[in-house]
């Protein structure tokens, strides 16, 4: 796996302009956790920040850094982590990629695992590749990953064997070599597409005069077919040594003995007598503007990045504190204020984001970044050098911050009270970025950081926020970078365009902004509470109170969390009562409603007035049920339920809101079809549900014909009766405490007493065999989606038996058609089954590959599923499908999203919580004849749909 800094940047786009994207917050150091109760005080050595003394850190003789700590989040499970201070960067000429391939080799036979043996026995002992083992390869540095039980000493010692051989046993053998080439390439190949020319273009123009521009992770693909073993070996000896690598061990076991088994496993490995220097590569300065405007026939975005390459700035002493701060805090509210942009009723811009990013360990920069309209770059420029020039012209206005500081701080606050029952890879993390830069990456708790916040961000004034960008945004130093879709008619800008473009920006008029707050409570008069009119007392610790109006509430105390409720709920109904021709307006509904705000607030105004609290609240509408769901800390328990009662009973469109949706999907449906896979995912479910009118995509005649006060009437009705709702609140909630809360807001909500349930609305796939080819795209790739579809009689063992058969195919697909064949990346494979509207089955195989291989991979995946079907599978294989469920439910079970999900799905379904009990013996009851019965039913070769998507280029003469 490898890591794309292009990718990084429009993602952030993405996460800033939305919100609730993000859970935990970051501070600038990314620090560590200490005991809530520990009495905080900072006692650092003059100007120098302290180290979190919850994580021990050493170094053994041979140069190797280890990092230790004991945490118990999730209990029974160690996080262990191999970092290794190099990456494609340090590649040879004749090396490009090999970082990377190397890292596959590292799971292709060590000197302790032949072959696929390391695979295998993880997979043993209930432990998953891909989000249980894994790795991945950046420019400087290669992570691998990995987490394991700690309730067997011996199943540990192999974990720390493992990571050991990763270290000094990777063997490179040629005929493992020989095998992988064809993996790595088809990683490369699923790279491939109009992201990745347009990253081709655009990474040189970046990382102009440094070796960055020429050494992407993935590499070149002559190299990868064709490099020699003495080249992977001379990465592996010069690179893989233990002056550049650290181990990181974080999880439920004692500090002392997790610091010997390291020494014992480690201790030993010699670097080579003269190593290679390992060089500090940097992203040389420029003068002026790098410029480039770049278009594809497969974009369907206009993008724009405007970059200011910075030095680095250490990280370490307290005197850094305050600027990092500010930094925070101005990204924070200038990112606020972009969003409130892309709501205007024509926006200049879809999603925009400002904000400081890494390009490499000695530089990074600050950030512009917009999806804009198209054609329209230089409104969505403009705009966004408009909002850094207000704020250079006029500042940020003292609510701004205050409200930005309080949601830092509670925040943090948060995370403090979390500290425990934070999932210890989120802590391995820190430790990974403090081994690869430890001059800007410190290791502080976040009891210390919070009581550094408390004392410093007071003293951060408006005029220290008003400097930041005058100090950032130079006329050198800058790169900026657009691409949008090729197509007749729609010219992309040049270099002199935007010069000038910037130049009247700098001088144009402005204005101040306002804050535009609305100070009113979230619900001005609540109705006449309901009381608990019966309470019964559940299996498991569930309470389950029945409301006068006829809500009932399932709640279940835990303690997996400090400071954690969550919540649920469901009424049926959803899109299954709307008529056909409605569904249009009963989808937007939802959105429609939550972009206008809610009673007297409007989004904008609602979002400000909850800053500082953790109250979250969602409304939806399914195809079968509606509900709302969030989440909220202990201490904003009301005002979690005044917006469950808000936003139930106060919908409202807005014109602006609503003009500004239309603008923006408009934007996202202009070019979809030039996306090779979403035309094929069209043409796919067209196919597949019989051009159903409940499966079709949105068109832009569709936005044409969008009526706001439909869509909310809709969602009015859908929310009308409140009486059939149920409610399922699972955390660190206390029942006398949240019984009032009940009473007064759930119990207000409005029950007229209708009688409904969803409707089967005949939406079914086609039967029999059906084969569709798709001719689209430029690149030399294959995309793969096989389905099998039929009618069966619903039961929790049919549930069991699709899941366990999922899992199977997971592991012999990846065997066969990546481990054997070398032909994919990976394989997605899985069996759904459900309920309603009728009992039924999904199953499907999905993978990509190359054009040329594509039928014989399909019939590999068949063959292997026939074989299923007449001889069952091996009894080694059914082991580790066990041991998966085991281990998976031992972590499960901890977690409160896990009750949510069990308690709805056991109440829809009238279902015993006692069978709960029995999921141990049903999954050792998991054996041969089910698997193969399983694969008989879900796999009917007579009801199947195999699709293709070839590139254009291989289209018959007779289709053209």
């Amino acid at each position: 796996m490898f890591r794309s800094l292009l990718t990084t940047i429009i993602l952030a786009v993405i996460l800033a302009c939305n919100p609730s994207m993000h859970k935990a917050v970051e501070t600038p150091d990314q620090s560590s956790q200490t005991s809530v109760s520990d009495e905080v005080k900072v006692t650092a050595k003059p100007n120098r920040l302290p180290v979190d003394p919850g994580v021990r850190i050493g170094t053994l003789e041979n140069g190797l850094t280890y990092y230790v700590r004991e945490h118990h989040k999730p209990e029974n499970r160690i996080e262990m982590r191999l970092v290794v201070n190099a990456g494609s960067i340090l590649e040879d000429e004749d090396q490009r990629g090999l970082a990377h391939f190397l890292e596959h080799m590292a799971f292709n036979g060590t000197k302790h695992f032949e072959k696929q043996a390391l695979i295998d026995y993880l997979e043993s002992i209930g432990m998953q590749f891909g989000s249980d083992i894994n790795a991945y390869t950046s420019f400087e540095e290669t992570v691998y990953m990995l987490q394991v039980p700690t309730d067997d000493a011996q199943k540990l010692d192999s974990a720390f064997k493992i990571l050991g051989d990763w270290a000094n046993g990777i063997l490179l053998e040629s005929n493992e070599i020989e095998k992988e080439r064809g993996v790595v390439l088809e990683e490369w190949r699923l790279g491939r597409g109009a992201q990745g020319r347009i990253q081709d273009k655009q990474f040189p123009l970046m990382y102009q005069g440094s070796k960055f521009a020429e050494r992407l992770p993935i590499g070149l693909p002559e190299v990868i077919e064709h490099a020699p073993q003495e080249a992977f070996e001379r990465f592996y000896r010069d690179w893989y040594r233990p002056d550049l690598m650290a181990v990181v061990v974080v999880g439920d076991l004692e500090v002392s003995e997790m610091e010997t088994r390291i020494k014992t496993y480690f201790d030993g490995i010699r670097g080579p007598e003269t190593p290679r220097k390992r060089p500090v590569f940097d992203v040389p300065d420029h003068e002026g503007t790098l410029f480039s405007a770049e278009t594809d026939p497969e974009l369907t975005r206009s993008l724009v990045q405007i970059l200011y390459k910075k030095d680095v700035e250490p990280f370490q002493s307290e005197a850094d504190l305050p600027k990092s701060f500010v930094r925070m805090l101005y990204s924070m509210i200038l990112n606020e204020r972009l969003q409130e942009r892309a709501k205007e009723s024509d926006p200049p811009f879809l999603m925009a984001y400002s904000g400081f990013s890494g390009m490499a360990r000695t530089k990074g920069a600050f950030a512009q970044a917009a999806i804009v309209n198209e054609g329209q770059f230089q409104r969505g420029i403009e705009a966004l050098l408009h909002e850094a020039e207000r704020v250079k012209r006029f500042g940020f206005t003292q609510s701004e911050l205050d409200r930005a500081r309080s949601v830092y701080l509670r925040n943090l606050e948060n995370r403090v009270i979390e500290q425990d029952k934070l999932p210890s890879a989120s802590l391995v993390s820190r430790y990974v970025s403090h081994f690869l830069s430890p001059e800007t990456s410190p290791i502080i708790a976040d009891t210390v950081m919070l009581e550094y916040a408390k004392s410093l961000l007071p003293n951060i004034e408006l005029a220290d926020l008003q400097a930041v960008t005058a100090d950032t945004m130079t006329d050198d130093n800058r790169i900026i970078l657009m691409s949008g879709p090729e197509k007749e008619g729609l010219a992309m800008p040049t270099e002199a365009e935007v010069n000038a473009w910037i130049k009247e920006t700098a001088k144009g008029e402005l204005t101040a902004y306002k804050d535009d707050q609305l100070d009113a409570p979230l619900i001005p008069k609540i109705g006449e509470p309901g009381k608990v009119v019966s309470e019964e007392q559940l299996d498991k610790g569930i309470t389950l109170w029945t409301l006068e109006n006829g809500v009932r509430v399932f709640l279940k105390p835990t303690d997996f969390y400090n400071d954690d409720i969550s919540f649920s709920s469901y009424s049926p109904g959803g899109f299954s009562l709307v008529p056909d021709e409605e569904l249009l307006h009963a989808r937007i509904a939802n959105e429609i409603t939550e972009k206008s705000g809610f009673g007297a607030f409007s989004q904008i105004q609602l979002e400000k007035k909850l800053a500082g609290k953790l109250a979250h609240a969602y409304p939806y509408i399914g195809n079968l049920f509606e509900g709302i769901s969030g989440s909220c800390s202990g201490k904003d328990l009301e005002t979690l339920f005044q917006l469950i009662h808000l936003k139930l009973t106060a919908p409202k469109w807005d014109e602006t809101a609503f003009s500004s949706m239309k603008t923006q999907k408009r934007e996202w449906l202009r070019n979809r079809l030039a996306n090779p896979s979403t035309v094929f995912y069209d043409q796919m479910n067209e196919l597949y549900y019989d051009n159903h009118p409940r499966t079709q995509s949105m068109t832009l005649e569709d936005v044409d014909r969008l009526d706001p006060e439909k869509a909310l009437a809709y969602f009015k009705d859908r929310f009308a009766d409140c009486g059939d709702f149920t409610f399922v609140f699972v955390g660190n909630l206390e029942l006398e405490v949240i019984r009032p809360l009940v009473e007064t807001y759930l119990g207000s909500l409005p029950a007229v007493g209708r009688d409904e349930s969803w409707k089967d609305t005949g939406v079914r796939p086609v039967k029999g065999v059906h084969d569709l080819t798709v001719y689209k795209g430029l690149e030399d790739k294959c995309s793969v989606n096989i389905r099998f579809a039929g009618e069966l009689e619903w039961t929790t063992n049919e549930v069991l038996a699709a899941q366990s058969l999922s899992k199977v195919l997971r592991i012999r697909l990846r065997e066969i058609l990546r481990e054997d064949k070398g032909g994919v990346y990976g394989v997605s494979v899985g069996t759904s089954v459900m309920r309603w509207p009728q009992g039924r089955f999904n199953s499907y195989i999905a993978f990509g590959c190359s054009p040329e291989n594509a039928d014989d991979l399909i019939q590999a995946a068949f063959d292997e599923i026939m074989r299923i079907q007449a001889e069952g599978v091996d009894e080694t294989v059914l082991e580790k499908v066990r041991e998966s469920f085991i281990r998976q439910r031992e972590v499960a079970v901890k977690e409160n999203n896990f009750w949510l999900n069990t308690i709805s799905t056991y109440d829809k379904f009238g279902l015993d919580l006692a069978r709960l009990d029995r999921f141990e013996e049903r999954v050792k009851g998991i054996d041969v004849e089910m698997i193969q019965s399983a694969a008989k039913r879900f796999f009917d070769f007579e009801n199947r749909m195999k699709a293709k998507l070839l590139p254009e280029k291989m289209k018959p003469a007779d289709q053209e």
